[in-house]
């Protein structure tokens, strides 16, 4: 809501936005097939396209990329995100919900020939589906951005802003609040933990926020932050002892870990989705076996007491993150892809 159905960026991206109407809590897209849908759709496809490149194999509008691209005999890619089906309330649904997804799964193999996985657990993922991935396209985060949005936010004191001691230790959660993402497992840690100097944080949005602050207002262990400008997120990962990620359920390669990381925030997170290719070995953080409140507790205690593993466990992270995640990384890769795909170059 509230963006224009067409805009070119300053960089000179052109954006085409088909109306849709928000199901699942905003999760799932559904396009509406209007007057505006149909005059987007012939400006869109009266553009020179050489490529089209689809997100995820799930959504409708993945379904109708592909279609029309096949329509026109343009070479296409699919990128898979998620390690996990839709998650509808109740059991009927995510039924019904399964088999959409495997339904749509099958389109999208009859007429797209070449998708990646954005870890190679998603490409593991995408055989649930009778799918070989080619290859991995790792998500990743623009370095230098974020290092130059630090600077620029580095006069931020989050304690400050918070209202507490500068001897608090923090821990963060920056995500989507819905329950898949380990929230109330988190929660639960945050009371069982022994500690009195410490804070866990929740950053984000989602269909949860509104419980949380009403539920956790006046606890002293816990604060609901809502949605962050990004600007004020990054300082606030880098004034972080800890960035904990419980998630539970299809997490295809968490850009929070990265932006974490490159901020050099010490970082626990639950072993789902590409988490192990971020977190390599245990000199490079805490892998949860599993996400459950106690299991929780345990490591955020091991991380937030031991000063030098939390220190030196950040600063490998950082390194690699930089190293191997950057967009210049993605970016290269990316493009020598595309070009593969492209008649021409076969």
């Amino acid at each position: 809501p509230d963006v224009p159905a067409r805009e070119t960026t300053a960089a000179g991206v052109e954006i085409f936005r088909l109306p849709a109407k928000l199901c699942m809590q905003g999760r799932f897209p559904v396009p509406v097939y209007n007057g505006e849908f149909r005059r987007l759709s012939r400006e869109l496809w009266a553009e020179k396209i050489d490529l089209v490149v689809i997100q995820t194999r799930f959504y409708l509008l993945s379904l109708y990329a592909a279609h029309e691209a096949y329509k026109r005999g343009i070479p296409m890619l699919l990128i898979e995100h998620s390690t996990g089906h839709l998650v509808p309330e109740g059991r009927l649904a995510q039924r019904i919900g399964h088999l959409y997804e495997h339904m749509a799964a099958r389109y999208l193999r009859g007429k797209c020939h070449r998708f990646y996985g954005v870890s190679g657990d998603v490409c593991q993922w995408l055989r649930h589906f009778g799918i070989e991935a080619e290859g991995v396209l790792y998500n990743a985060v623009d370095v230098g951005d974020i290092e130059r949005m630090l600077y620029e936010g580095r006069e931020i004191n989050w304690r400050s802003r918070l209202h507490l001691p500068e001897s608090t230790k923090l821990v963060l959660f920056a995500g989507r609040l819905i329950p898949e993402k380990g929230v109330r497992e988190l929660i639960g840690a945050a009371h069982i933990l022994k500690r009195t100097d410490t804070v866990i944080l929740f950053a984000g949005g989602g269909p949860m926020l509104e419980e949380l602050q009403s539920r956790y207002s006046a606890d002293p262990k816990i604060r609901i932050l809502g949605r962050l400008a990004h600007e004020e997120l990054l300082p606030l990962y880098a004034q972080s002892d800890v960035m904990c990620l419980p998630s539970y359920y299809s997490e295809g390669f968490p850009t929070t870990l990265l932006e974490a990381a490159v901020c050099g925030c010490a970082e626990v997170a639950n072993d789902t989705g590409g988490v192990r290719e971020i977190l390599v070995g245990e000199e490079y953080g805490i892998v949860l076996p599993s996400p459950d409140s106690e299991t929780i507790a345990s490591a955020l205690e091991r991380m937030l007491q031991d000063d030098a593993f939390r220190t030196e466990s950040a600063g490998l992270l950082q390194t690699y993150v930089k190293e191997h995640f950057d967009w210049s990384v993605t970016g290269r890769r990316f493009l020598e892809i595309a070009a593969d795909a492209l008649p021409e170059n076969k």
